[in-house]
């Protein structure tokens, strides 16, 4: 009997199955070439988006490369629905990050108990998406203004809070140049006020 590989005459075995190939390497070469044969054929297009070739079974109907240069992956930012902010909104959505977090926490409050959780809530929302240092960067920050006695930026009381000099809720970040030292009682008072307005409230209450 005659190998269907390499032609080479062997003796199959008395019982069993009648072997077709002399040895296992014959037989794994032959169902490659087998897989081979029956393989689509290629064909190479043109993508509309990029203009780079890529390759293709004769079958198929693709005009991109990838999805990312399929027009409708390609989307543009926009304004934001509730707030206006421009070229703020991004992958599709229709509010910003900011009203996002409004949103969301805002169906929460369901009565007056649990509104000062709604108000942790947004505040630490708001932490999250602002760039700049992390919770534990800032915790290390706040630790080395307590390990020197920092004072507070606002009285000579002794700083137990990070105050941030232009507030999350009006587009202030995390970077260390927004981060200041307070006490916790100038760091509640000034809440979300810039420090100008902050003053001005406080020389009228005063006088």
């Amino acid at each position: 009997m005659k190998c269907l590989n390499c032609s080479t005459p062997f003796s199959p075995h008395r019982f069993g199955r009648p072997k077709k190939y002399c040895s296992k390497k014959c037989a794994d070469s032959w169902n490659h070439e087998v897989r081979k044969s029956r393989k689509p054929i290629e064909k190479v297009k043109i993508c509309k988006g990029c203009n780079l070739t890529f390759i293709v079974p004769q079958s198929s109907h693709l005009e991109y490369c990838s999805k990312d240069c399929h027009p409708a992956q390609i989307r543009q930012p926009k304004d934001c629905n509730h707030c206006g902010a421009e070229n703020a909104v991004y992958q599709g959505r229709l509010f910003c990050n900011s009203c996002i977090v409004t949103r969301r926490y805002a169906r929460r409050i369901h009565s007056a108990e649990n509104a000062e959780s709604h108000r942790k809530g947004i505040r630490l929302a708001r932490e999250r998406i602002a760039p700049g240092l992390g919770s534990h960067q800032r915790m290390m920050l706040l630790k080395s203004w307590k390990a020197s006695r920092q004072p507070c930026s606002y009285c000579l009381n002794l700083a137990d809070t990070i105050d941030h000099i232009i507030p999350l809720s009006r587009g202030g970040t995390n970077y260390e140049n927004n981060l200041i030292p307070a006490c916790r009682s100038c760091n509640s008072s000034k809440a979300n006020k810039l420090i100008s307005e902050w003053k001005v409230l406080n020389v009228g209450s005063s006088t």
